[in-house]
């Protein structure tokens, strides 16, 4: 009879303690948290890949209240720069060292005219000589090689897309306002060839150049509007790397 009295007398304080830490987990917003449920009607928890109703964790790749977007999406981190692991411009490095572009300014400065180029030529698709003006480095395969490697090297599958810089064809360019630069291209098999260039208020030019052949091209790119211009080409709707040139 004395250990029955004992069994009941721990049951029931079993049964306090119980039902305090249930008392507790109500009044504390984190208690499910190793549950992966939401703790109240404004947060939901890090499991399930939501911190709170402004913020969101870095697991889902989506926008912090405190970063902008995460850096894992391999997109923006704020209004202002870029990250790196997209290759795009940092505000710190001014280009995307991880894309293997030049940072050095006299590289990714364009090759530019001043004098406008013939009327005829300043919207057409024109025929480039490669063997008898051959560019003295080529953006390939991530980085900015010598012509000598990249001629052997190029599998020539894909349509391809450059802006002629002074340290060769490269896929990143400066150039000052009122400048004529060149695109560059390589079409690997008779298409039909269009151009889209994205202005720096986001509107979207488009080119159409008809039936091409293949070869190498270039087309004369004018620096008419100051920002960014983002350009590619497409053969028989198949598109190349894009362009980028900054005018200022």
């Amino acid at each position: 009879m004395r250990y029955l009295k004992e069994i009941v007398i721990l049951t029931f304080l079993l049964g306090l303690l119980v039902s305090s830490a249930s008392a507790d987990d109500d009044q504390n917003p984190l208690a499910f948290a190793s549950a992966g449920m939401p703790t109240d009607s404004a947060s939901l928890v890090s499991d399930t890949g939501l911190t709170s109703a402004t913020s969101y964790s870095f697991v889902s790749g989506f926008p912090s209240a405190s970063s902008g977007f995460g850096a894992s999406a391999g997109v923006p981190t704020n209004s202002l720069s870029f990250a790196v692991s997209a290759g795009y411009p940092t505000a710190s490095s001014g280009f995307g060292a991880s894309a293997g572009i030049p940072m050095d300014s006299a590289l990714s400065a364009a090759a530019y005219a001043t004098t406008a180029p013939p009327v005829a030529e300043q919207n057409s698709l024109i025929a480039y000589d490669v063997a008898a003006s051959p560019p003295t480095a080529v953006y390939y395969g991530g980085s900015l090689i010598p012509w000598a490697s990249f001629y052997p090297s190029f599998r020539g599958t894909t349509p391809m897309l450059w802006v002629l810089t002074r340290g060769g064809w490269n896929i990143y360019a400066t150039c000052p306002i009122g400048g004529w630069a060149r695109y560059l291209m390589y079409i690997p098999y008779s298409g039909s060839l269009k151009m889209y260039e994205i202005y720096p208020d986001t509107s979207v030019r488009f080119y159409n150049y008809g039936w091409s052949s293949p070869g190498y091209k270039y087309l004369w790119f004018f620096a008419d509007t100051p920002g960014r211009h983002i350009s590619f080409i497409t053969l028989t709707d198949r598109p190349s790397n894009c362009v980028t040139i900054d005018v200022s």
